[in-house]
């Protein structure tokens, strides 16, 4: 294979044209013409594989920032037009309904002397001692692993 920028290029197993451009600085396209191939086309995998590869930047990008990851929740691969296809990644905000009643639950049944309550999208746990709210915190936090969980005006 030509390569548009350097020479020849021998084309190995799994390689494509995008790999191929990144590793020579040039792009797909012209190592395409460069190759005389008329039509320059992805398949499904090749765009799943570069959605799974914008996912990781977005991951990574919003680690940096301090979002806890467990705060995205990714939805299915749709086909929008031909070989392309689109993923929706929604950021959770709050506490759904149903977890915040579990949430609620749990502090109940743990028999401590605090009460904990559903206020909108949030959990209001109130209690006379910090050292049960701090109990209460490290529970709740043991218990709920799938979402990211922040503790607010807690008063020293």
């Amino acid at each position: 294979m030509r390569v548009a920028s350097s020479g020849d290029h021998r084309v190995r197993r799994g390689e494509t044209l995008s790999t191929i451009a990144r590793r020579y600085g040039t792009t797909p396209g012209a190592v395409a013409s460069a190759n005389n191939m008329r039509s320059l086309q992805l398949n499904a995998q090749e765009t799943e594989l570069l959605i799974a590869g914008i996912r990781d930047v977005l991951t990574g990008k919003l680690a940096k920032r301090g979002v806890d990851i467990r705060a995205l929740e990714p939805g299915k691969m749709e086909p929008v037009s031909g070989d392309k296809v689109k993923e929706t990644i929604r950021v959770r905000e709050g506490i759904e309904q149903e977890r915040a009643k579990s949430i609620v639950k749990l502090i109940k049944d743990s028999k401590m002397k605090v009460q904990g309550s559903i206020q909108g999208d949030a959990v209001r746990v109130s209690g006379t001692k910090k050292d049960n709210l701090q109990e209460m915190m490290a529970l709740v936090r043991k218990s709920v692993t799938d979402l990211p969980l922040q503790f607010k005006n807690f008063r020293d």
